[in-house]
């Protein structure tokens, strides 16, 4: 344990008060406080600084204001003010009573300059046995100590909280609290939701809740007597900041994204996206096992909305809205990709080419707003990408990024449709990756259903508002004559999902890709792209081409002048003759009597002309534009036929 001498970092205002510091005077007490070079001091030194109504700052902060700027902390703040009249008035002794009952003592406690004995306001500062670098750990500290004293201002958890100095004795007791002790106390923090049910507590009670988390959090960090932390937290998604406490049966998450607790009711409303009502029956029939009663139903009584066939070829429906015309329609579409084989690229060509309205791969882009979540991305890896994919063009306004989400159990989808509300106009939503935002399977719940149910909420969340949502996907490295069946994860990720898109590689290194393209409202197709790494942007080579390609050998095959060739030259692999006798040899040989002239039998065979070589690897020689003794012989001679030279025409 650290020495009660052991000095500690904090940062100090270089200027004194004596008396409370006025509102136009905090602007510039946080700059220099937050902007000073973090200072090594004793608890006595600290106290002096204090004493001369200096302000300090508790959590260091390193490169500019904000709590973004975090990077460590040892010692940890109350600031009671006794500003809720709804409490009764809490003493300086009565708290110091509270640390005791607590075996938490501070390390200096003093009554600030508004301090009276009518209206007793004082700090409490708590000296941990480490430096905290750790987001989560000290967002789980400052909760607990805050929970320990209803009457303590709330903003004493945030990381860049500013506590003023004053001008009175500060009472030194230089004692240090360990972040185990922190950790037994936390419990303190948990509010559940309120339950009345004397059946529901027994099952409750009855229930093996920690063999339940066992499987759903995997390993444990610490284990004590009282409590248990694990690695992973299915809430939040953040390391070490999940806790289960064993004799009261609670959890509690202290994630930046997660602040839930309480009982197994929490937990499943939390974890699974459900009403505390839907919590409850699921908890009672999947987890319990308890005999389904008639009136027993997950989500409620429900009926079919049912609509008739004649009503539905009557009804005038919106059209759908795209993105990219014939490409990116509304809905969930799916980009997969090997990692690190230029997906990320690719999903930011297609919001940049949405904000911008500019034609992305050949197809007509429709503008509108785009938000990135790049949540495997930092500030400065999006910058480079942002400006190098860029170059010189103008940086669009209705472009946004975050690079921090909840996960789908912790409120993403009420996040999205607060920035609906807040930018209506937007179009099209990526989410880079979907293991981010992703909970997982509980244990009464198949890998393929917690598929379907986790992207089926993004699905639906499309569907409400019309837009699209491209969600960034990995692909399994086994080899598969179907590249779809290369997703990872089940079939239910496909099953839902409106459009796919899939980035296959023949080696991670290769600058060239297939994509592969399916869908509801989209027609399968692949195209052949090329990554040019001065630019950072995918092209396609030849998709004109080849559907153009495509229509003209369809339109060739199908022509009946063809179809009766073929079979002549079947016959006699070296005809010649006039546009007339080639008539009469179809009539004769073939028994194909065709509506044709011999005029424009002549402007189709020279139009035809490459494709006969390339088709069906038939030669042929037109004639000269004066013929040959007055008569206008075309020539045909079948060559070597290469069988697989043309099927991608096929």
């Amino acid at each position: 344990m650290t020495k009660p001498d052991t000095k500690f970092l904090v940062q100090i205002d270089s200027k004194a008060f004596t008396q409370k510091p006025e509102s136009n005077d905090i602007g510039g007490i946080k700059t220099r406080t937050q902007n000073s070079q973090a200072q090594f001091l004793t608890t006595k030194e600290l106290a002096t600084e204090i004493e001369q109504g200096k302000s300090f700052s508790l959590g260091i902060l390193e490169g500019g204001l904000g709590a973004s700027n975090w990077k460590e902390q040892q010692i940890f703040g109350v600031d009671i003010d006794n500003n809720d009249k709804n409490l009764p008035i809490l003493t300086p002794k009565e708290a110091i009573q509270i640390c005791k009952d607590n075996e938490i003592l501070p390390m200096l406690c003093y009554k600030t300059f508004s301090n009276s004995e009518e209206k007793p306001k004082y700090r409490l500062l708590f000296k941990l046995n480490e430096s905290v670098k750790d987001e989560n750990k000290r967002l789980l500290i400052a909760s607990t100590l805050v929970a320990l004293f209803p009457q303590a201002d709330k903003s004493c958890v945030n990381a860049d909280r500013i506590f003023f100095g004053t001008n009175k004795k500060v009472k030194i007791l230089d004692k240090i609290v360990s972040f185990d002790k922190i950790l037994e106390l936390s419990e303190k923090t948990i509010v559940p939701v309120k339950e009345k049910s004397t059946e529901l507590d027994k099952l409750k009670a009855d229930f093996d809740f920690e063999s339940l988390l066992n499987e759903e959090c995997g390993e444990m960090t610490r284990k004590t007597k009282t409590y248990i932390m694990y690695k992973n937290c299915p809430i939040c998604g953040h390391c070490d900041d999940f806790i289960y406490y064993t004799k009261t049966k609670t959890f509690k998450c202290f994630g930046a994204h997660g602040g839930a607790g309480g009982s197994i009711i929490d937990y499943l409303m939390a974890t699974r996206n459900l009403s505390q009502k839907q919590a409850i029956d699921y908890f009672k029939l999947e987890l319990c096992k308890l005999p389904r009663g008639k009136n027993a139903d997950l989500r409620g009584n429900q009926q079919l909305e049912l609509i008739s066939a004649k009503q539905l070829i009557t009804q005038k429906l919106a059209p759908i809205n795209w993105c990219m015309e014939n490409f990116l329609p509304q809905g969930l579409a799916l980009v997969v990709a090997q990692p690190k084989s230029g997906k990320s690229w690719l999903t930011l060509a297609i919001c940049l080419s949405v904000a911008t309205g500019t034609d992305f791969l050949g197809y007509c882009t429709n503008k509108g707003e785009s938000l990135y979540l790049a949540l495997e991305d930092s500030r400065h890896r999006l910058k480079n990408r942002l400006e190098k994919i860029l170059g010189k063009n103008e940086i669009p306004e209705n472009f946004n990024f975050a690079i921090k989400a909840p996960s789908l159990a912790n409120g993403l989808i009420d996040m999205l449709e607060k920035h609906m509300q807040e930018h209506p106009n937007t179009k099209l939503i990526a989410i880079d990756t979907l293991q981010k935002i992703r909970t997982g399977a509980s244990r009464q719940e198949g890998a393929y259903a917690a598929d379907y149910r986790e992207v089926g909420m993004l699905k639906s969340f499309a569907d409400k508002y019309n837009i699209t949502v491209l969600l960034v996907h990995h692909l399994r490295k086994q080899k598969d004559a179907d590249v779809f069946n290369k997703i990872s994860g089940t079939n239910g990720i496909m099953g839902v999902a409106d459009t796919i898109f899939i980035l296959d590689k023949d080696c991670r290194e290769s600058n060239e890709a297939k994509l592969h393209i399916t869908g509801r409202d989209v027609e399968f197709d692949e195209l052949y792209l090329s990554f040019d790494k001065s630019t950072c942007q995918w092209t396609c080579e030849g998709n004109a081409e080849i559907q153009a390609k495509k229509r003209e050998v369809k339109e060739y095959t199908n022509d009946p002048i063809i179809k009766a060739l073929r079979k002549l030259i079947e016959i006699d692999a070296d005809w010649r003759g006039t546009a007339q006798e080639l008539l009469n040899a179809f009539i004769e040989k073939c028994n194909i009597k065709l509506d044709e002239k011999p005029e424009s039998i002549g402007r189709k065979l020279r139009k035809y002309a490459d494709l006969m070589q390339e088709v069906d690897s038939i030669i042929y020689t037109a004639p000269s534009a004066n013929g040959s003794n007055g008569r206008r012989v075309h020539k045909f001679h079948l060559g070597v036929k290469f069988a697989d030279d043309y099927i991608l025409w096929a």
